[in-house]
């Protein structure tokens, strides 16, 4: 299991820091991980993100919900990976605030 605290990946302007190589590819899925599991006003049918491990990546939409405690929990149902990601909040990548546009 993946633990993930996002702020560990961002740098003081709250962008993701690292600019290359697995923790890039990782920093990726979780900023998305958390954009799709906060954002309350998506499209039922919008794409779920793409698990940043699997190899089978035509199967590798990854099922992510928020638990009530507020972490993002993800898992791949191709390769198993599963995984939580915590400190998300006031990040560019929280959209629980998102006003809907008119």
């Amino acid at each position: 299991m993946y633990v993930i605290s996002l702020n560990h990946y961002l740098d003081a302007k709250g962008a993701i820091a690292i600019d290359k190589g697995p923790g890039r590819k990782i920093a990726g899925f979780a900023t998305a991980a958390v954009a799709y599991a906060s954002n309350k006003k998506r499209p039922d049918d919008a794409p779920r993100p793409t698990c940043f491990k699997c190899r089978k990546p035509k199967d590798s939409a990854v099922d992510i919900s928020l638990t009530e405690t507020g972490l993002v929990v993800w898992r791949c149902h191709a390769c198993g990976n599963e995984g939580q990601i915590s400190n998300w909040r006031g990040t560019f990548w929280d959209l629980s605030q998102v006003m809907p546009l008119k």
